[in-house]
């Protein structure tokens, strides 16, 4: 134990276009399923990563793009813990991966062929939206004036399939306190009725 220590955190500057880059960041949750993406703003050029470790409620990612030339881009990473702050070399070691993660990731998206970027741009389109309702789905409105269905719980942002939109997605609704104190409720009911069954059943 170290006590508390800054958040691993790097800087690099890469001779890509920023839109390139911001492209490949995008797509980081999709070429490594294992992150997924938490929270964006297109303003601010942020985006936050979600990721689960061993033994760990696990690490955000913070992936921020700055625009240096027009050739030139930085991109500025820094891993947080969900929980508490990183108080090992362990937990420092694990963050330092991934920093090296989405560097991999993004310069491997930039290595990509035509072909290949647009095979990776179909799947992140096809997994973002559907203009009908599938298993785990919930429906949002679209400034165009259409209604799409989107998984929330996995994924912050969708695709309109109506106007192709990119959009920024609400959190997933948490499910009302009332409710889950009767789900609660009802499973110790079971759990005493059966106490009470092998009780009888022994004494008997």
């Amino acid at each position: 134990m170290l006590g508390v220590i800054p958040n691993p955190k790097k800087s690099v500057t890469i001779q890509f276009p920023f839109d390139d880059v911001k492209e490949g960041v995008k797509y980081i949750a999709d070429m490594f399923p294992t992150y997924s993406l938490f929270k964006s703003n297109d303003t601010m050029n942020i985006y936050t990563f979600s990721a689960t470790e061993t033994l760990s409620v696990g690490v955000y990612i913070d992936v921020a793009i700055v625009k240096v030339s027009d050739a030139t881009t930085q991109i500025d990473i820094e891993v947080r813990r969900k929980i508490g702050a990183f108080d090992s070399m362990h937990e420092v070691h694990h963050g330092n991966t991934h920093i090296q993660n989405v560097i991999t990731l993004v310069s491997n998206f930039l290595g990509y062929s035509d072909a290949q970027k647009q095979v990776l741009r179909d799947k992140y389109k096809a997994d973002m939206a559907s203009a009908t309702s599938f298993p785990g789905s919930t429906e949002f409105n679209c400034p165009c004036g259409q209604k799409f269905h989107a998984d929330n719980t996995k994924k912050r942002r969708a695709i309109c399939p109506h106007c192709n939109k990119d959009l920024s997605l609400p959190a997933p609704t948490k499910a009302p306190i009332g409710g889950c104190m009767v789900i609660i409720a009802g499973a110790i009911g079971m759990l005493s009725a059966t106490l009470a069954l092998a009780l009888f059943i022994i004494y008997k």
